[in-house]
C-alpha cells in the first residue's frame, strides 16, 4: 500500500518531468519559464534585497522550485537523478544554480527547471 509520503513525491516527480522536456539549447515552450526571467529573482533572493513586489514573487517562485527539486531530486530517473546532502540550505540550492547559469550565459533563455537539474547535478552526484 502507498504511503501519502511516496504518492506526493511520484505526483512532484511527474510535475518536474513535464517542466524538462524543454531540450537543452531551444527557446522555452509555452508555460516552461525561461533562466532570464527567474534569475532576478534568485539573485535578489541571495543579496536580501525583495523591496519590489515583482521581484519578491520571482524570488518566491525562484526558492519554491529549487525547493522541490533539491526535496525529489534523489527520487528522479537515474538520467535526471542528483542527491543533495543531508541538511542542505534554500541558500546552498540557489547558489548552486545562480552560478551554474551565469556559468553558461549562452544558456539564459533555457528552461529555468531544466538548468537547475543540470547544476544539481553536477554539485551534487549520486554515488553508486
Amino acid at each position: 500500500m502507498q504511503t501519502l509520503h511516496s504518492t506526493l513525491i511520484g505526483m512532484a516527480a511527474l510535475l518536474i518531468v513535464v517542466m524538462l522536456t524543454g531540450s537543452a539549447g531551444a527557446q522555452p515552450a509555452e508555460g516552461q519559464v525561461s533562466a532570464d526571467y527567474m534569475m532576478e529573482g534568485c539573485v535578489r533572493y541571495l543579496n536580501g534585497n525583495l523591496t519590489r513586489a515583482r521581484t519578491a514573487f520571482r524570488a518566491g517562485a525562484c526558492v519554491g522550485v529549487l525547493n522541490t527539486l533539491v526535496w525529489i531530486g534523489s527520487s528522479f530517473v537515474p538520467h535526471l537523478r542528483f542527491c543533495p546532502p543531508e541538511g542542505v540550505t534554500t541558500e546552498q540550492a540557489v547558489s548552486v544554480v545562480v552560478r551554474y547559469i551565469e556559468a553558461r550565459p549562452e544558456s539564459i533563455d533555457d528552461p529555468f527547471a531544466g538548468l537547475a537539474v543540470l547544476a544539481f547535478q553536477k554539485a551534487w552526484p549520486c554515488r553508486r
